[in-house]
């Protein structure tokens, strides 16, 4: 057993961005993406699209994070980002009317 403290948020982020360290990245992804799926999962109410919207989450967290300037916690951000993703799929399901089914029989 290791008595090695877990990385900070932060740390983890600055590896990273320094150094590529996809463990790094893999340990951030492994702490928020269930956060990120069950943000999303709540406003969709549909396993797949919040699947996709955790994985879109992080995609967009690897653009931003040498960016990010640490005024709030991460996993704040997180949350945003998922939330702010699903709310644009909910939006976007509405309006093309997803999950609508159509008689071809009529």
């Amino acid at each position: 057993m290791s008595n090695e403290l877990p990385s900070s948020d932060k740390e983890l982020a600055e590896r990273f961005i320094a150094y590529g360290d996809e463990n790094a990245l893999r340990q951030l992804i492994d702490r928020y993406s269930g956060r990120a799926y069950q943000t999303a999962y709540g406003i969709l109410n549909n396993r797949e699209d919040a699947e996709e919207i955790a994985q879109d989450t992080f995609i967009r967290i690897c653009r931003a994070l040498p960016n990010f300037r640490w005024e709030c916690e991460f996993s704040t951000w997180v949350y945003t980002i998922a939330m702010n993703l699903a709310r644009n799929r909910h939006r976007w399901n509405k309006a093309r009317g997803k999950n609508v089914n159509i008689s071809l029989n009529a």
